[in-house]
């Protein structure tokens, strides 16, 4: 929330660097205009029949709640932006360029320019309702997902059609789908983190105060390692890609060494994003491998 309105940053491209470049009233006024939005996005929930979403939505005292101006949120979050423009401009150039590609290349980076363009609407919502969990969880899935079609996107392209086959569907589904069990468990988790964070408990404090899903997240996370050093094991005995091979298993042994670190050392809060990082390093590898070593598409 270090930028309460979107596009702009406090009405303004260049955010403000202290609080006394702001009216005395912002906190109401920010508050007003994200309720504004909130209405609007209200009564497109309704209109597809989430009215109870809707209403909690609406009634929530929190999602209208302003915090304090803090400079350096607000910088994170504008560098966020940049970035996020930045990825847009560069999608909008390869998707230009797939028109002298295979139909395939070209289905892949488009739908993949569509999300993105998706991606930074639906942040303006999770804005205006004051992160809430449900629309940061929405948020993080359509990024993976750009994820996905950027891997696959690429795999296209150096694909050879006699690879194909060589590492069974069935492992890479069954894989993936551990996979995706344990990221979702971690979204809950990570609901769980913003709630005791809003409560006021000490970061060092918050392990003690999850729930069992933070259990099954933490011993889970073995299956994961089981699942994918198999695929790890049959790409080094069928394929020689020992890269693709230990990169695989290492991005899951260093997502189990950051969970650790989150869960031992008291939650440091430089280590929560680089797990997340991992995990979408992760899921973007293995949909490239299932499609060089298990997939053809035409």
């Amino acid at each position: 929330m270090g930028c309460p309105d979107w596009p702009k940053c406090f009405g303004s491209f260049i955010p403000p660097t202290s609080v006394s470049q702001l009216p005395a009233d912002y906190k109401e006024y920010y508050s007003a205009y994200r309720d504004k939005k909130n209405q609007r996005f209200a009564s497109f929930l309704t209109s597809i029949g989430q009215k109870e979403t809707a209403a909690a939505l609406l009634n929530d005292p929190q999602v209208k709640q302003e915090g304090d101006f803090d400079p350096v949120k607000t910088m994170i979050e504008y560098i966020n932006r940049l970035v996020g423009a930045l990825i847009g401009l560069l999608l909008t150039a390869l998707f230009v360029y797939s028109f002298w590609q295979a139909p395939i290349y070209r289905i892949l980076t488009g739908l993949a320019w569509f999300f993105v363009l998706v991606t930074g609407w639906f942040g303006s919502i999770v804005v205006s309702t004051n992160l809430t969990p449900w629309t940061v969880t929405i948020h993080l899935g359509l990024a993976f997902l750009i994820i996905i079609l950027l891997s696959a996107a690429d795999a296209r392209s150096k694909m050879v059609k006699a690879n194909s086959g060589v590492i069974p569907l069935s492992i890479i589904l069954i894989s993936g789908l551990f996979l995706m069990i344990q990221i979702y468990l971690g979204t809950t988790v990570r609901s769980e983190v913003d709630a005791l964070a809003a409560s006021g408990i000490d970061r060092s404090n918050w392990v003690s105060g999850f729930s069992s899903k933070f259990l099954i997240h933490r011993t889970s996370s073995w299956v994961v390692l089981a699942s994918f050093a198999t695929i790890s094991w049959r790409l080094i005995k069928r394929t020689g890609d020992r890269f693709s091979a230990f990169a695989l298993s290492g991005l899951i042994l260093a997502l189990m060494l950051t969970g650790a670190i989150l869960n031992y050392l008291g939650m440091p809060f430089f280590v929560q994003p680089v797990h997340l990082l991992l995990s979408s390093m992760a899921i973007g590898l293995l949909v490239n491998i299932s499609l060089k070593y298990s997939l053809s598409i035409n």
